[in-house]
């Protein structure tokens, strides 16, 4: 009886097939297998630290979505108007889980206040940034307050409204802080348009800095009286102008 064929060479070299990915937490089980510990243990170990990596993250968007709603809830209501039932119905979380992030409602509107005035303090840097006319970099702030008070509702409204807060240590402390911050910012760019001799040197730019920040609490309370919605950026510009004139080079020095 003859014997069947032998299968081809060809036949006896099959393809090598690419080994399959292995997740992260096997690879750690097999690492420490080969180290003499059990691999359940540590694909267990893997397993929870993913877990609370899932759970910081979510934690850390619960507590933005909380925070901006809380932002919109204030600036409709102001600090006294506002329950924390509020804010939790607004973020559509509970009061219990809203306390889990924030230990207060005082807590929740400094916090508040503090995104709102780095969003200034943001908005300001670029447009010093892009005035390209030192000599007119004053009228260019207060038209950026004015487009600010017109593009923007809440956060304006959260650091007009921190105003009404100040008898309390803790809202003067930080709302006056922030004020500081952007006030430090604000002398920068006029520091420049002094050292170009566009502004008076008799003038103190630490206090021309700060009637700034008063001239936009005016706008902000122009706003809420109705009438800054009537009113266009030219003549802003023209009701300013005069005022303004008063810190430029040669307006009123002597000598």
């Amino acid at each position: 009886m003859s014997r069947s064929p032998a299968p081809a060479a060809a036949k006896k070299t099959s393809s090598r097939r690419t080994p399959a990915r292995q997740s992260p937490i096997r690879k750690a089980g097999a690492l420490l297998k080969d180290q003499g510990r059990p691999a359940a243990l540590a694909e267990a170990a893997v397993r929870a630290a993913s877990s609370a990596k899932r759970s910081w993250l979510s934690g850390a968007v619960r507590r933005e979505e909380i925070l901006k709603s809380a932002i919109g809830v204030f600036a409709t209501k102001s600090y006294q108007g506002t329950t924390v039932r509020d804010i939790a119905q607004a973020a559509g979380v509970s009061e219990a889980l809203l306390y889990k992030y924030f230990p207060s409602k005082k807590a929740l509107f400094l916090e508040a206040f503090e995104r709102s005035n780095r969003f200034l303090f943001g908005r300001l840097h670029e447009i010093l940034r892009a005035s390209r006319r030192p000599n007119d970099v004053l009228r260019d702030l207060f038209v950026f307050y004015y487009r600010f008070l017109s593009e923007e509702s809440v956060y304006p409204r959260m650091l007009f409204l921190a105003m009404a807060e100040l008898d309390d240590p803790d809202f003067r402390r930080v709302v006056v802080g922030g004020l500081k911050r952007s006030a430090r910012t604000l002398q920068k760019g006029l520091q420049k348009a002094q050292e170009l001799g566009l502004f008076r040197r008799d003038v103190s730019i630490e206090a021309v800095s700060w009637l700034v920040l008063g001239g936009y609490q005016m706008l902000a309370l122009m706003k809420e009286a109705g009438i800054l919605q009537n009113m266009e950026p030219q003549s802003l510009g023209r009701l300013i102008d005069p005022l303004l004139g008063n810190f430029v080079r040669g307006a009123g020095e002597g000598g």
